[in-house]
């Protein structure tokens, strides 16, 4: 009531009021919660009150892209009304069309309120808005509550009915229902008195996750394996040497349908604080080309081969440190005898500098030792190949896939290197680099299925409209439109995200490589092809990359008839 009696809104509007005092509720402090907003326990971080408008003011949202003709106006004049439900868009009204718009960029003069201006009744919305793609098209019929939403573009996300006051309902058929002669079924509830235990939430710091039993454990066995390991010996503060930091990060481990696999828990230190040629000297380290996957997942279709995975438990503690490193006491586990003391670090640990390169150079001394060899093309491929034993093992940092033509000499393989690691069981590969590796009758199905989700949330595209092509055959891109520029760091990283995705999705190739020539300067016009291919990609969700079996294999070859 607040709210429309300063935006001296008509009632008609009490619903747009209520929505958008539930969400500044949401997203307000209270004391019951110790100071936090309920988004805040919800989702986990702190909520933006930057994009909080005054309601009922007038505002202008961005209209180009979809003008008519060049010589409309960018913008209309309008009336804000709130915050969608659905989409991090505000919501607004034009006056005199009756129009609404669901738009993310929008400008706000919060010291006009044009209601104040309109008749008392309020407009009556009678036509369809065309709106940028950062928007979504709303019709609203002339009667209030009657609404219903119709995308004219591929959006981000599809709209939904927007609240509006009730109106009283007309019966237009001749059935007569159970509701107009007062019969009414009373509603059953259910009501459920076994309750399971709640999967853990990522912590964010050390004294919210040692307030979980669950995580404190995962941290205990996490700081004894490194005291156990000998990874570091407390000593006095040195006064010139470099201090580097530590925290500790939680992750949440899923199994490819994304159920809950296990909480882990990793001291981590701060490497951006070290200093080069004092704690660090080296640091590249190689990483495996996906060509080699596909190339070893094929010899082993052909051959028919187990494909066995193998993983190592706190890899970066299986090498000597040659630097001297000093690092804070772990949070939260400090030792009360010597609080004042310092790690003096004897073996790598996560987060140094030179740690992938020295587990990198531990394995391959010990593969080199049974009689591997570093292929030529690709330094995470060793290859073994004497009497007629043939072996393959593929490397990324802590984990391993295997295969070759002897089951036995693969077990003598796992069995010397865990005599010097500490390794995880050998099982089939099932699960790997976020790839799903699926057995079918063909041969294999290699999925990015949970890989692709993860990203969809992460841009809160879940819910987006799918499309069936990757990229708009009308439009082309230029390198300098005179749009507004978009942020260049999270357009690179999707980007990368995506040429990730061509490990099992060749047929995103070409659309991606498009996008990815605006990486120095995007745009929002870039950015919207970006979404268009992930709502494609949402559509081809379940596709991959099928390797099959073959009893007579041919080797094809081609080349550019130019």
């Amino acid at each position: 009531m607040a709210l429309l009696h300063h935006a001296s809104a008509p009632s008609t509007y009490w619903s747009y009021a209520l929505a958008t005092t539930v969400y500044l509720i949401n997203h307000l402090p209270t004391v019951l919660h110790s100071r936090q907003s309920p988004f805040e326990l919800l989702f986990g971080r702190v909520p933006d009150f930057h994009k909080l408008r005054t309601f009922g003011c007038q505002c202008y949202p961005w209209l180009v892209p979809y003008r008519a003709n060049k010589f409309q106006s960018k913008s209309q004049p309008c009336v804000f009304l709130g915050y969608s439900l659905t989409q991090h868009v505000f919501q607004c009204l034009n006056l005199h069309t009756g129009k609404i718009y669901l738009s993310r960029l929008v400008t706000f003069d919060e010291s006009i309120f044009p209601f104040t201006k309109a008749t008392p009744s309020g407009p009556q919305p009678t036509a369809t808005s065309i709106v940028p793609d950062a928007t979504t098209t709303v019709t609203l019929s002339p009667t209030p509550g009657m609404a219903s939403s119709s995308p004219t573009n591929n959006s981000s996300c599809s709209a939904s009915p927007l609240p509006i006051a009730p109106a009283l309902p007309t019966h237009t058929h001749l059935m007569v229902t159970q509701a107009q002669n007062n019969i009414f079924c009373p509603k059953q509830l259910s009501v459920t008195t076994k309750h399971t235990l709640a999967p853990p939430l990522e912590s964010t710091c050390v004294s919210q996750a040692l307030k979980d039993p669950r995580w404190r454990k995962v941290m205990a066995d996490e700081f004894t394996a490194l005291v156990s390991h000998g990874t570091w010996s407390l000593v006095s503060r040195p006064s010139t040497s470099n201090l580097i930091g530590c925290k500790w990060v939680s992750r949440i481990k899923h199994h490819p349908d994304g159920t809950m696999d296990q909480c882990k828990a990793r001291l981590v230190a701060k490497g951006f604080n070290q200093r080069p040629g004092v704690d660090y000297t080296e640091t590249f380290s190689p990483v495996i080309k996906p060509t080699s996957i596909h190339l070893i997942l094929s010899l082993d279709m052909l051959n028919n081969w187990p494909l066995k995975q193998l993983d190592v438990n706190n890899e970066f503690l299986h090498g000597q440190l040659t630097e001297q490193v000093f690092m804070h006491q772990p949070a939260g586990l400090i030792d009360q005898s010597h609080p004042h003391h310092v790690c003096s670090l004897q073996k790598f640990i996560y987060g140094l500098k030179q740690t992938s390169r020295a587990w990198y150079t531990a394995l391959r001394s010990n593969l080199l030792a049974l009689g591997f060899f570093n292929s030529k093309s690709d330094s995470s491929l060793f290859i073994f190949d004497r009497d007629g034993i043939l072996l393959y093992v593929l490397v990324y940092v802590d984990d391993l896939i295997l295969t070759g033509n002897n089951n036995t000499f693969l077990q003598h393989v796992v069995t010397s290197l865990g005599e010097t690691f500490s390794l995880k069981e050998l099982s089939d590969l099932y699960y790997f680099l976020g790839v799903e590796v699926i057995p079918v009758q063909q041969g294999l199905f290699l999925s990015q299925n949970r890989y692709i989700h993860d990203l969809l949330t992460r841009l809160n595209m879940v819910g987006a409209k799918a499309v069936h092509t990757p990229m708009s055959v009308s439009t082309k891109l230029m390198f300098d439109d005179g749009l507004a520029s978009y942020d260049a760091n999270e357009y690179r990283c999707i980007i990368g995200s995506l040429q990730y995705l061509s490990l099992t999705r060749p047929d995103l190739g070409f659309a991606v490589n498009h996008l990815a020539q605006f990486m120095h300067k995007p745009t929002v016009t870039y950015w919207q092809h970006v979404k268009m291919l992930f709502r494609y990609v949402k559509q081809t969700i379940h596709f991959g990359l099928l390797m099959r079996r073959q009893s007579n294999p041919v080797f094809w070859g081609f080349s550019d008839a130019d």
